[in-house]
């Protein structure tokens, strides 16, 4: 397996839960 291909994998994912975590604190105010 690639590793780049791991490697982008991984801060997809992380920047998916930062991006829905960020979404639920905008609109909780």
């Amino acid at each position: 397996m690639d590793q780049g291909l791991v490697l982008l994998a991984a801060w997809g994912q992380l920047g998916v839960l930062l991006a829905v975590g960020f979404y639920f604190v905008v609109r909780g105010r």
